[in-house]
């Protein structure tokens, strides 16, 4: 009988590796709750988030990147700051952590995170719930400006509680990071005051406050939907928002203080159904963009634009209307803007550039644009309102704030030398 030749080595060292990769799946038992069982893989896996924070019952627990629990306890803000800090987002030119936030998070205090420049911390979430009088997430830089290669990604952003003069999202010092949320919720009802779903500070000589991308689906509930406040010379500039509805608020889009320019809206949508709107975008300074933008039955104005030096048509010093309207004002079209001493409504589509009206008006008679335009147009459109007669209406003259009638009564053979009434449309192309 042959007897079997011994085991060689490079076979036992098959039958070692094989036994290490089945048994390299082992379970930890958290010692707070014991009914709870999490298994670990060993080795990071590919794209894992620096830290993963989830509930477990009335527990909280925050695992690494290999799957080994880090921090653990009842307190929920304790537990993802705990998180960020340790995922490296305030390391200078190095910060690459991410923190992952799933299921419904219950928290009673801010979610603070700190970005030194040339960060690349992002941060997701599912459903955060915050229950104190606080802001919600407080995202700030180390100095008056970082740039922050990031993202915050989420769900819903609510504040269950009466929010005075505090923000769910607080933005401060920070540049090209992009923020997508499906919707920011205050449920602290009306008595809400100061408070903003969505607030961006630049406080500071030289302080910067200016994003890639701000997509908010839904904000709701708040004083103000975008709060946008300078401080100690502090530029906001250059943000741009996108497809946002806002409802339940006073303010749509609010700005606070100077240098406050060259920020775009896209198809943002301030609905005042319900009473509670006041001003749909009110902008206290400089250039900014509307693209799409709608306002919705509000009492006081749906676009007020106040700029505090003379000759704010001049230059660029405007705000432009690209598409907008609004449904509801105490003004024919519900576009405002508070010069030094007048206010005036503004056709929507256009700012300062374009204009339409009636008169009462005969031959060789100067009629009033009401305004100064940005300058004089280049086309000015005539319609006679009147059937008794067949006329010809052109335009004979005009300038920034008039234009001179010349009006032909066809069937009579004969310019009119009584008045008639005008319809007319300006437009003034920069």
């Amino acid at each position: 009988m042959k007897v079997p030749r011994q085991v060689s080595l490079k076979h036992l060292a098959i039958i070692v590796i094989s036994t290490i990769l089945l048994t390299s799946f082992a379970f930890y038992v958290f010692a707070a709750t014991p009914s709870s069982t999490f298994w670990i893989s060993s080795g990071v896996y590919p794209g894992a988030p620096s830290y993963t924070v989830w509930k477990e019952g009335s527990n909280y627990f925050a695992k690494d990147a290999n799957g080994e629990i880090e921090f653990s306890g009842t307190n929920a803000s304790e537990i993802v700051n705990s998180a960020i800090e340790a995922s490296g987002a305030y390391v200078y030119d190095a910060g690459v952590g991410s923190v992952v936030c799933t299921g419904t998070l219950t928290l009673d205090s801010p979610i603070n995170i700190t970005i030194n420049n040339w960060s690349h911390f992002d941060f997701t979430f599912d459903i955060l719930d915050f229950t104190s009088n606080k802001h919600g997430i407080c995202i700030n830089s180390t100095d008056t400006m970082s740039v922050w290669d990031g993202k915050i990604e989420g769900n819903m952003l609510r504040t269950t509680y009466v929010n005075y003069n505090y923000s769910a999202l607080l933005i401060l010092n920070l540049e090209q990071a992009t923020i997508e949320i499906g919707e920011i919720r205050g449920e602290g009802g009306a008595s809400s005051l100061g408070s903003a779903g969505i607030e961006l500070v630049a406080d500071g000589v030289g302080a910067d406050c200016s994003l890639n991308t701000i997509r908010v689906n839904r904000i709701s509930g708040y004083e103000t939907g975008i709060l946008l406040t300078t401080l100690d010379s502090g530029h906001i500039v250059e943000n741009r928002f996108y497809d946002s509805q806002i409802i339940w608020v006073k303010n749509g889009v609010y700005s606070s203080g100077s240098v406050i320019s060259t920020n775009r809206f896209f198809s943002v949508a301030v609905d005042g159904t319900g009473g509670t709107l006041e001003y749909g975008f009110y902008f206290y300074s400089e250039s900014n963009v509307l693209f799409g933008c709608m306002v919705h039955d509000t009492p006081l104005g749906s676009i007020i634009y106040e700029y505090r030096a003379t000759g704010s048509y001049e230059g660029n010093l405007r705000l432009r209307l690209y598409g907008c309207y609004a449904t509801y004002g105490n003004f024919s079209s519900g576009i405002v803007h508070h010069g030094t001493h007048t206010a005036y409504s503004l056709n929507p589509a256009g700012y300062v550039t374009e204009y339409a009206g009636t008169a009462e008006a005969s031959n060789d008679d100067w009629v009033s644009f009401g305004l100064e335009m940005a300058g004089t147009p280049q086309t000015i459109i005539l319609t006679v309102q009147e059937s008794d007669a067949r006329y010809i209406a052109q335009v004979k003259a005009s300038n920034a704030s008039h234009f001179q009638l010349y009006l032909y009564d066809e069937t009579a053979g004969a310019a009119e030398a009584v008045n008639k009434t005008i319809s007319w449309s300006a437009e003034y192309q920069p």
